[in-house]
């Protein structure tokens, strides 16, 4: 069964990297308050960051567009 979550958080998109260990799918756990799942985006592997994922999502271009993009949703 998924997680509800309370109304003040309205919306959720997650970003994770399919090597990183500490990344899940947050839909497969989590259900907003409206009965939606979040919204879940897989980010590309980079061979140059080895096994070490799960910090280096801040320096992917990537990442950072799909940030500006979800927080201009809201204006």
């Amino acid at each position: 069964m998924p997680v509800h979550l309370p109304a003040s958080l309205n919306r959720w998109t997650n970003l994770w990297e399919p090597l990183d260990v500490l990344a899940f799918a947050a839909s497969k756990v989590f259900e907003l308050h409206d009965g939606t799942a979040p919204v879940d985006l897989p980010v590309s592997h980079q061979a140059s960051t080895g096994m070490w994922t799960h910090s280096a999502y801040w320096s992917l271009p990537y990442v950072a567009s799909v940030i500006g993009d979800v927080m201009r949703q809201d204006q």
